[in-house]
């Protein structure tokens, strides 16, 4: 009789015309888009960290780079940190805000200033002849005066904040050490390894006799909630695994989604948990007290490993996605709204017919001719002068493509400059003027001939020379120049094919 009523109701919404289609009952909030960052230009983003009074944001990814986006300015321009030859895996902020620690697939450790976007200190986590190199996480000691990091080289070591201070090793083990946080009371260095998450005391440098064991696999992330209570780690398998942090005891596990690595982050008020990698690209939160699902993102064009609750606001979260995007929601009630009755159809009334008068044509003005660009050239056909003004070639950058896009854009401060951007004798873009936000063109090269981009100053702002940053994007890995112009010289520079 089951099997007769189901089909029968098949039966009569065919012959309606309307399949009836199991509707999922809405989830009790959703997402609002506040702000929306493009600077990593597709490169995927591995990590992002807020600073510890939630106004800077720092997102690292596969190109190698780090940005630094001011959150108390609402404008499109980041600082970029560039000293990475790979994936930054980690980065994480210094509590006054001014120094950020990065760790990277290069098996770098770098201590930047962010003010300057300098490396103050840099380490390796292994030789460069380790086979094992990669660094995982890095972490400033609670009293800040070192470093821990760790990563694939399966050990954990501790740096000093000073010049030419040289890493030791604090931890060994079997495994990879895959993650690292500082625990609420300052005491441990809390970490992921293999299967199990272990503390090291920072006094005595030794592990611990409180384990969290229990997961069904390799423990990618680890978060412990604000009031200190309990410690989440997403595994491999796509859990979700919650201990008691007091006791050590295994509470609960979550089934958060697709298998492969991802990150967990508390709100500030411990309402809610975040986790990424949803299935359909996208990020989930959780209710702590309930473990149920309350919300579900699915917005991202491609993987969302990364996200992070502002520290100052429980309502604000930022995602870093493979997309290469980086966004800042707001997590409000999902009011549902009773659906809208259709408006009915406006019959379209005849509109009579009307022969339109002749209209004179005017003469078209003619345009003035615009004053020809004069280039002279030496016998290695590279450009020496540009109307008079002297060239001066600044570097030779090699590419891995002959199809490039340029990212030019102003990384100081925006003063009014307006410049004129050549290759050779030919204009790429004419009259831009600089600011913050990127103006990207495609550029085509020749593979046996000079390719020299020469910044020609039209107007310079308020501090001279004019002054521009450009970013040469090859799809594979991504360079940076800055060049300067006033009406004397213009500097420029050569790119080539590699072969």
């Amino acid at each position: 009789m089951k099997q007769y009523i189901i089909g029968l109701a098949a039966f009569c919404c065919s012959y309606c015309g309307v399949w009836a289609q199991p509707t999922a009952p809405a989830l009790p909030f959703k997402t609002e888009l506040v702000r929306n960052f493009t600077g990593h230009q597709g490169s995927k983003i591995e990590h992002i960290a807020f600073s510890a009074d939630g106004k800077q944001l720092a997102s690292a990814g596969f190109d190698g780079l780090i940005h630094i986006i001011d959150l108390k300015n609402n404008t499109s321009g980041a600082k970029i940190l560039n000293g990475h030859t790979g994936t930054v895996n980690h980065v994480v902020f210094k509590r006054a805000g001014n120094l950020l620690a990065s760790a990277g697939a290069d098996g770098g450790v770098k201590v930047w200033d962010i003010a300057s976007a300098t490396v103050l200190y840099e380490y390796e986590n292994a030789p460069k002849s380790a086979l094992f190199r990669e660094a995982y996480f890095v972490v400033f000691s609670p009293d800040e005066r070192y470093v821990y990091f760790g990563g694939k080289n399966s050990r954990i070591q501790r740096a000093a904040l000073a010049a030419d201070a040289k890493p030791e090793k604090v931890y060994t083990d079997n495994y990879h050490i895959t993650c690292g946080i500082i625990s609420p009371d300052s005491r441990y260095l809390v970490f992921g390894c293999a299967y199990e998450v272990l503390q090291l005391d920072f006094h005595t440098d030794k592990l611990s006799p409180r384990r969290f064991t229990g997961a069904t696999d390799f423990v990618n992330d680890i978060q412990i909630s604000p009031d200190g209570k309990t410690l989440a780690a997403w595994t491999e398998d796509g859990n979700i695994r919650q201990w008691n942090y007091v006791s050590g005891r295994f509470e609960s596990s979550i089934d958060a989604g697709s298998k492969g690595y991802a990150h967990l982050s508390y709100s500030k008020d411990q309402r809610f948990l975040a986790s990424g990698n949803a299935p359909h690209n996208g990020f989930r939160l959780y209710d702590v007290a309930t473990e149920k699902k309350v919300l579900e993102n699915n917005e991202h064009a491609a993987a969302v490993r990364i996200m992070q609750f502002s520290p100052t606001d429980p309502e604000l979260l930022a995602t870093g996605s493979y997309d290469g995007t980086l966004r800042i929601w707001r997590i409000v009630p999902n009011i549902i709204e009773p659906p809208t009755p259709p408006t009915p159809p406006v019959v379209p009334q005849p509109v009579p017919t009307r022969t339109p008068e002749p209209i004179a044509q005017a003469k078209p003005t003619p345009e003035p001719e615009k004053p020809k660009t004069e280039v002279a050239f030496n016998k290695e056909n590279i450009p020496t002068t540009i109307n008079n003004r002297a060239v001066r070639v600044k570097s030779n950058i090699p590419v891995r493509a002959t199809k490039l896009s340029l990212e030019i854009f102003d990384d100081q401060e925006e003063d009014g400059d307006v410049v004129t951007i050549y290759m050779n004798d030919k204009i790429l873009i004419e009259k831009l003027r600089l600011s913050k936000q990127k103006k990207v063109i495609p550029v085509e090269i020749s593979p046996t001939e000079p390719n020299v981009l020469i910044l020609y100053a039209i107007e310079m702002g308020k501090n001279p020379p004019a002054t521009v940053a450009i970013r040469i994007l090859d799809g594979i890995f991504p360079q940076m120049i800055n060049l300067s112009a006033d009406p004397k010289e213009s500097q420029s520079f050569n790119v080539f094919l590699k072969k």
